[in-house]
């Protein structure tokens, strides 16, 4: 909760929950749903914040119309980060975006759209999206079975391991433990073939990155969405209204911030997962070193 600090703060806080409770009522009144985005008009309130500020961006185009939600402070702050995280088309809104980074899933064509817009920006994979191609791969190739059943191969089981872990090592160390795995894996099985052929080359890295490897928080986001929707296919001006009130939660949890209070809890198994992980580089990149590469390998899997 929120704790107001002086009387001046509390005014604007029961102000603002006048202000947001003739917000609903007004909101009563909606206004149909367009058959189509060129019959789209946004009016009045629709266009606002819950404090009245305006909360359009970009409202551009016909028959293929796009509109652009937020504020020129949210949307400062996204021109002031340094990673951006994406599974959407990135729109440029008269500011640049120069950020060092992109994170994003395993969309190629924006992929190679980021590449040709920024092409300094590092581009760093969803690590959980990796995973979940390299099971959908095990899948295709007749391997599920094998892979999760507790009486499967267990080599098999191991090169899985490897594969998906990957991305957590050196590219620099990729070819020699490329070299290992291909050696160790069981023979005569065009099955595993398939496998190996199709993750030989990843070209994105999360060795260097002590910070998010994933872009869950992005769905986690969406998935909030649709769940404060209530219904699927809600109408444009009650996901507007959704909007809205996100936009008033994340500008608390910004105000939260500057304090120096924390906004989402941290729970124990990740941090616990992130202490594990960082203790086994160190004995992997000790002088001398405390393991093997392909031990590290096995043991981050």
């Amino acid at each position: 909760m929120l704790i107001i600090a002086n009387e001046r703060e509390e005014a604007v806080a029961t102000y603002q929950s006048v202000k947001s409770s003739i917000h609903r009522n007004k909101r009563k009144e909606v206004p149909p749903q367009p058959e189509n985005r060129k019959d789209l008009h946004i009016p009045g309130l629709w266009r606002q914040t819950l404090d009245g500020r305006n909360f359009i961006l970009c409202d551009d185009g016909l028959d293929d119309k796009i509109v652009i939600f937020g504020t020129p402070e949210i949307f400062s702050k996204m021109c002031d980060a340094k990673t951006l995280f994406l599974d959407a088309k990135a729109n440029s809104l008269g500011k640049c975006l120069l950020p060092t980074t992109f994170q994003l899933d395993f969309e190629t064509t924006m992929f190679n759209t980021i590449k040709n817009k920024y092409p300094d920006a590092q581009i760093r994979g969803c690590f959980f999206h990796y995973t979940q191609a390299v099971y959908r791969k095990v899948v295709n190739v007749g391997l599920r079975n094998d892979y999760i059943s507790s009486e499967g191969d267990p080599l098999i089981k191991t090169l899985v391991r490897r594969i998906s872990a990957l991305p957590l090592v050196p590219i620099k160390q990729l070819d020699d433990l490329w070299l290992i795995i291909e050696s160790e894996k069981p023979e005569n099985n065009e099955k595993l073939d398939d496998l190996t052929t199709r993750f030989r080359r990843y070209i994105w890295n999360h060795w260097t990155n002590t910070d998010r490897r994933t872009t869950n928080d992005l769905d986690g986001w969406y998935y909030a969405l649709n769940k404060a929707a209530g219904r699927n296919h809600p109408s444009i001006f009650e996901f507007i209204v959704i909007l809205q009130k996100e936009h008033a939660k994340i500008e608390d949890d910004m105000k939260l911030l500057q304090r120096g209070k924390k906004v989402k809890r941290i729970y124990k198994k990740y941090v616990k997962l992130e202490q594990r992980i960082c203790s086994l580089k160190e004995r992997v990149t000790s002088d001398p070193p405390q393991m093997k590469w392909i031990d590290y390998l096995d043991n981050i899997s």
